[in-house]
């Protein structure tokens, strides 16, 4: 049977640990430390939804629709920030012949605000195949992560004094 499955969720947090980037001007120095925001209030809305089209190819979405909205006059600055973001995945599973499955996994994230920085959206696609074995006690997988290598951050930080445009590449 399908069910979609809904969640509504709030909170409020004190004290968020975040990487806070800070720059020494006279030096040109950019270090990162772990420092505390004050307060993150967080809303957020689930969907799972897992859908059979046919007896061989079965596709769950998860969608997660929040907004966070951070608050901070300690760490040396005045925080009042936050954003709308929405995250997409979607699991295609298809059964094949033989006691073979493929697998298409995709992920979606909207652009974004996390503690100081402005997130571009990122996406990815992964891909796997597997074949179960001895009366499906034991499987055979192989899988490929970020098939288009595009699981990149890039982000802006303009807190305090620090004007900071980053990219980080996650290895997949």
């Amino acid at each position: 049977s399908q069910k979609l499955i809904t969640t509504i969720s709030a909170s409020v947090t004190s004290n968020v640990a975040i990487n806070l980037y800070e720059q020494n001007d006279s030096s040109k120095i950019t270090t990162i430390s772990k420092r505390n925001l004050d307060k993150l209030y967080s809303y957020a809305l689930t969907f799972d939804a897992p859908i059979k089209f046919l007896n061989w190819w079965n596709l769950n979405i998860n969608l997660i629709a929040f907004y966070n909205y951070y608050v901070s006059t300690s760490s040396g600055g005045n925080l009042h920030n936050g954003s709308p973001d929405i995250k997409l995945y979607m699991l295609h599973t298809f059964s094949l012949p033989k006691a073979f499955k493929a697998e298409v996994n995709t992920k979606y994230e909207t652009p974004s605000f996390y503690g100081i920085s402005n997130y571009k959206s990122i996406y990815s696609v992964d891909l796997g195949v597997g074949r179960s074995l001895f009366n499906k006690q034991a499987t055979i997988r192989l899988a490929a992560s970020d098939l288009f290598n595009t699981q990149q951050l890039q982000y802006t930080s303009t807190y305090q004094n620090l004007d900071l445009q980053a990219k980080d590449k996650v290895e997949s």
